[in-house]
This record gives C-alpha cells, sequence and structure tokens, in this order.
C-alpha cells in the first residue's frame, strides 16, 4: 500500500530531530506511524546521536533477552560500542568486549545500532573470501538468533545484517526451518500504535478522552474498550480500536462493551488513515 507522501518541512524536520527522539516521540509529533518514521530515516541513513543512545541506555536499565548471564555493560562499554559496531565485525567487538558474538548483537538491537552499508559489504566479502561461514551451514547459535529475531518482528534487512548474512540466505533458511512470526507481540504492537492514531485524531477533533482501556493503564475491567470519550456533541462513548488490514471484532469484547455504562462504538482505522465510526446497537431477537 502506498502511504502518504513526505513533505520538504517533514523531512527537515525528521532530519533535525531524528538523532535526539525516539521514533515512537517523532510519530507522535509528525503524525505519522513509527515504521514510517523508522523507514524514512533508515533510507536518508540517519542515525541516533552517540550521547542520546547512551543516556537512553542508562535510564532504561534495560537488558535484552539476548544478553542475559552473558555481559553487564558499564555506560563507558555503551559509549565505546556505539563508535565502534557500525564499522567493526562483531567477532573483533566480542573478543574487545569480552562477551559472545550473540551478546554483540543483542546489544546493538537494544541500541538500534545498524552497520555502515559499506562496512557491511566488506565483512561479507572477508567471509567469502576465508570461507569462514558455509553459505549452507548455520550454526546452533546463529539458528537460534534467527528465530528470536524473526519471532519478536524483525525485519530481513536488520536480521541479515545482525548476522552478517545476505538477504536471500535469510529469507532461504526462514522458508527452510518454517519460521512464523510472533502474531500475538505483532498485534500487541498494532494495537499500541492504533491507539496513538485514535488519541490524536480524537483531539483534533475536540473530543475529550475521560479514561484510557486496560491496555492503556486505565481502570476497567480487560479489553472492554480502549477509550471513553466524550464527542463534540456530548455525548459519551465506549470505543475499541481497530487498526490494521485484518480487523477482527470477537463477540466476547461486544459482551464486555454491553456491559459498560455508555454508548458503544468501533473506530477502524486502515493502514492509509482512513477513519470509519460505527456505533454499535444491539437488537433484541424474539
Amino acid at each position: 500500500m502506498v502511504g502518504v507522501a513526505w513533505s520538504r518541512e517533514e523531512v527537515n524536520g525528521l532530519i533535525e530531530i531524528y538523532p535526539f527522539h525516539s521514533a515512537l516521540e517523532i510519530a507522535q509529533k509528525l503524525g505519522r506511524s513509527v515504521t514510517s518514521i523508522e523507514n524514512k530515516a533508515k533510507r536518508l541513513g540517519l542515525k541516533k546521536n552517540g550521547e542520546y543512545i547512551a543516556q537512553k541506555a542508562k535510564e532504561s536499565g534495560k537488558r535484552s533477552s539476548l544478553l542475559r548471564g552473558d555481559k553487564v555493560w558499564t555506560e563507558e562499554d555503551i559509549r565505546k560500542f556505539v563508535q565502534l559496531y557500525p564499522t567493526t565485525p562483531n567477532e573483533e567487538l566480542a573478543r574487545m568486549f569480552g562477551c559472545s558474538e550473540k551478546a554483540i548483537r543483542g546489544q546493538a538491537w537494544l541500541l538500534h545500532l545498524r552497520k555502515d552499508k559499506a562496512a557491511l559489504s566488506r565483512m561479507r566479502s572477508e567471509i567469502m573470501k576465508n570461507k569462514r561461514h558455509d553459505l549452507w551451514i548455520w550454526s546452533n547459535e546463529e539458528v537460534e538468533t534467527l528465530k528470536t529475531m524473526y519471532s519478536r518482528g524483525d525485519s530481513l534487512v536488520e536480521i541479515a545484517e545482525a548476522l552478517v548474512r545476505t538477504l536471500p540466505a535469510v529469507q532461504f533458511r526462514v522458508h527452510k526451518l518454517k519460521l512464523k512470526r510472533n502474531r500475538p507481540y505483532l498485534s500487541l504492537q498494532l494495537g499500541k500504535e492504533g491507539e496513538k492514531i485514535a488519541e490524536k485524531f480524537f483531539r483534533k477533533h475536540g473530543w475529550k478522552i475521560i479514561d484510557k482501556g486496560v491496555n492503556s493503564g486505565g481502570r476497567h475491567g480487560p479489553t472492554a474498550f480502549d477509550f471513553i470519550v466524550e464527542s463534540d456533541k456530548m455525548e459519551k462513548y465506549a470505543i475499541n480500536v481497530k487498526y490494521g488490514k485484518g480487523m477482527l471484532v470477537s463477540s466476547r469484547n461486544l459482551k464486555n462493551m454491553m456491559n459498560l455504562p455508555y454508548s458503544c462504538a468501533f473506530l477502524f482505522i486502515t493502514m492509509d488513515k482512513t477513519f470509519f465510526f460505527m456505533p454499535v446497537i444491539p437488537l433484541n431477537t424474539p
């Protein structure tokens, strides 16, 4: 599906703020999806500021599941890693930081780092020249990394970069292993993005958000609604947001909504940001 074209002002704004802000923050500011921001930044060759990455890592205190029990990264490690990762082979980085290549790939994913294209091409050429990896033989560690990254929703390009493999090699291995995406994870991410878009839509049209549902930190029952809003006509609705290509409505969801003391409705949002507001009216059968 073709997305909305970027204006010159949007591109200039992205170039200015991308190094110092998260994709989610930029998406909210520009009114675009996180995926759109990340793809545009990649095409423009934009990078996060090293100090920003180090600060975020320090604030969050998070450690990737790939790193558990392998290495604890200090702030100085992170600063050095951010500088070296784009142009240094993972094998060499593992020796420098005293950890496994698996830990290197995990830390790069956590910090949203990518290899420099020219450096990545040289690394692949060196691998082919020295025949350190047979194209048809994958180590158990590589297979496990592939499964983890593919399941959590990383793109094939990102996986190829992390494993220093060609895109066709990754595609073939995914097909051979019959790997599947983690649908609950992807659905959750899509749902969160849909809620952000809906929230901006409500505010733009003067609808007051009274409460947010359980997935957004609200206080009501499970999956009953995403938002309680008051429209510009002073009508209150319990709204369930559906965003994406396949938008399903469950009977349980409908029953939970009907138990709320508000009029109920669905807000359907297509991938090209077209909105459909559909009130729910129960019909009594004889």
